[in-house]
């Protein structure tokens, strides 16, 4: 079914009416699901699409400790980061790791969009293949992970005042040479004593050249978007009181970059990535 273009709008905006002219009108909840999925997603069928149309959207992820990679994928159109295909009937997302046994990946939502695998694995650089099975035809598409690593510093769970000025971070062994990232979830009080939740606040570390393998995340850009979440919870509202405290956990991520079938979208995209993680209180009235 193809999504008419006056669909095409966020969902959240759509009256259960215009749902139903979406494809929603069906007399089952699940008929509106779809259409709501399909109003956030601009729902594509991927038999409009030629396999040169279709760009991977593929991650493969393994965090510290655990033994198994998860691999998340769906497809898209060319370079249109707001459409999202939904797969034809046989066709298929299969994954391996390390050149083992394929398992079909699992579709995770109602629309034939998001799939999922779970690979077992203790390969110290594991090589994950997704690959799309179209008409017979194999995509084949692989990255090989970073090395995995672990938070040497800190320890705990120490409290960061913004007065601070850095959090000293420890990453070993040495990352050198790979991109990493950080991020922050957790609970946060105002300074009215009302809550909410940050959800993966972007730290935007820097390495701190003195230490090998050392970052420093400083707490005035942390301060300033902890505060840009909480307004953002509070309906964007400018009077929101300043947040006061945070229970936070701090990912690191580092990633590479893999290569995607020349059949398919140039503009196709498969990261692999390692994390680990460790939990800090920050203070802001400190």
């Amino acid at each position: 079914m193809r999504i008419p273009f006056n669909c095409r709008v966020p969902a959240l905006l759509m009256p259960i009416a215009l749902l139903a002219s979406c494809g929603g009108g069906g007399s089952t909840g699940a008929d509106l699901a779809d259409a709501y999925v399909c109003g956030l997603r601009n729902c594509t069928e991927s038999s409009t699409l030629q396999t040169d149309e279709l760009s991977t959207r593929f991650d493969a992820e393994q965090s510290e400790g655990q033994a198994a990679v998860t691999v998340n994928a769906y497809l898209g159109k060319s370079a249109n980061v707001f459409t999202a295909v939904m797969l034809a009937p046989g066709e298929q997302l299969r994954a391996s790791v390390e050149g083992g046994a394929e398992t079909a990946m699992a579709n995770t939502g109602m629309k034939r969009i998001d799939y999922e695998a779970n690979l077992p694995t203790t390969a110290a650089r594991p090589r994950v293949t997704v690959v799309f099975v179209r008409d017979g035809v194999r995509h084949v598409n692989e990255v090989m992970l970073p090395v995995a690593f672990r938070v040497v510093q800190p320890v705990g769970t120490p409290t960061l005042a913004r007065t601070a000025g850095s959090l000293a971070v420890t990453l070993g062994p040495d990352v050198a040479g790979t991109p990493v990232g950080a991020s922050a979830s957790g609970r946060c009080s105002r300074t009215d004593g009302s809550v909410f939740d940050a959800k993966a606040i972007p730290l935007n570390p820097r390495q701190d050249s003195g230490v090998v393998g050392g970052f420093r995340v400083d707490t005035l850009p942390l301060d300033q978007s902890l505060n840009s979440a909480s307004q953002s919870a509070n309906n964007s509202n400018p009077a929101t009181p300043l947040v006061a405290r945070c229970e936070l956990t701090v990912t690191w991520s580092t990633s590479a970059t893999g290569s995607t079938a020349s059949t398919l979208n140039r503009h196709s995209i498969y990261n692999g990535y390692r994390k680990a993680g460790h939990a800090i209180v920050y203070d802001a009235r400190l």
